[in-house]
């Protein structure tokens, strides 16, 4: 097989033999050759992270994309052809995890079928009726996916059911007594899964991103993808927007929680009513201006402090939002409280 036929067309079969021989060690020496070079040669300092990237390469949203993509889609599907299958099985691996396990094994393990398939030389002008055939069905599964993918879109907004967007989410943090933008304010947003079922609803996180507001006071989170298998699932949201800045209260308001009659007096508002003023729902796209009230009291910079924790979230969410963790721990260790653990 020719080399352009080899990289650049989705016709014909590829043997597991030559899969390994001219994809798999070709790609993979010549990462590690390039990771020497960077890392002994060239001194660069961060060797691990280009080499991966040469690596994954195909699979990063940039404008060579489709050029560096193309003939791993190439390869990957004479290899399905050679076990009978057809490259359309490769959107498998749109299911995160699941979908990458299922084709590893017929793609890098399991050796080529050695009877006639569809996809050998000659076959279509052998077996015209079968084609036929295969053009029908082919057009029923297209149509199929795009009914489903309409019904999918005006249902949560996803591709498939399988992939959701939420954002981006931007807008400015301001003292809420005199209007002047905090700069130097931490933001995290917290994102989780909506589902329903027969039994109820429930909701699972999905994502995090943080940020800090600019000396406007401004922000902006990142539009967030996320991935879910859940067919009961109805929208990716932003759960809470979580702001904290030093001598504020916290966003979403705490602080109201452990008022008495004589803080709500000298508020002059209850606690309903500040929750209510100050608790904002931001949407995306759409500036969202947040309040911040300074505090007064001990107590109220106790519970501003216990209100910037974001509770329940899983480790690797964490990991996401260290910078706002670290500044809220900055806080709390000043206290003598415990601090937040990220790892």
């Amino acid at each position: 097989m020719k080399l352009l036929q080899l990289y650049f067309s989705f016709n014909g079969r590829l043997s597991l033999k030559d899969f390994w021989l001219y994809w798999v060690l070709p790609l993979y020496l010549g990462g590690a050759v390039i990771f020497y070079l960077l890392e002994n040669v060239f001194h660069y300092p961060n060797a691990q992270y280009a080499i991966a990237f040469f690596l994954y390469a195909p699979f990063t949203p940039n404008v060579i994309f489709l050029f560096l993509c193309w003939p791993l889609l190439a390869v990957y599907a004479k290899r399905l052809h050679d076990r009978n299958l057809s490259g359309w099985f490769l959107l498998l691996r749109l299911i995160p995890i699941l979908g990458s396990i299922i084709l590893f094994i017929p793609i890098y393990l399991t050796p080529g079928t050695e009877k006639e398939t569809r996809y050998d030389p000659g076959y279509k002008e052998r077996h015209p009726e079968e084609f036929l055939n295969t053009r029908r069905k082919a057009i029923i599964v297209v149509s199929v996916l795009i009914a489903f993918q309409v019904l999918c879109f005006f249902g949560n907004k996803s591709i498939l059911c399988l992939i959701y967007t939420d954002g981006p989410y931007y807008g400015r943090v301001v003292d809420a007594g005199t209007g002047e933008p905090i700069a130097g304010a931490a933001v995290a947003g917290v994102w989780e899964f909506n589902h329903n079922s027969f039994f109820g609803s429930s909701s699972s996180f999905a994502g995090a991103k943080e940020t800090v507001t600019d000396q406007e006071g401004n922000f902006y989170l990142e539009l967030n993808w996320a991935y879910t298998s859940r067919i009961n699932t109805e929208k990716l949201k932003i759960s809470n927007l979580y702001v904290f800045k030093s001598g504020y209260d916290s966003h979403p308001p705490y602080m109201q929680k452990y008022w008495s009659k004589e803080d709500e007096k000298r508020r002059n508002m209850t606690r309903g009513e500040y929750q209510f003023k100050y608790k904002k729902r931001c949407e995306p796209q759409i500036e969202c201006i947040v309040e911040l009230t300074p505090t007064q009291t001990e107590m109220e910079r106790s519970s501003a402090r216990a209100g910037a924790k974001i509770d329940g979230l899983p480790l690797r969410l964490k990991s996401k939002i260290r910078n706002y963790i670290s500044i809220v721990n900055v806080e709390r260790k000043k206290a003598g409280r415990k601090e937040w653990r990220i790892e």
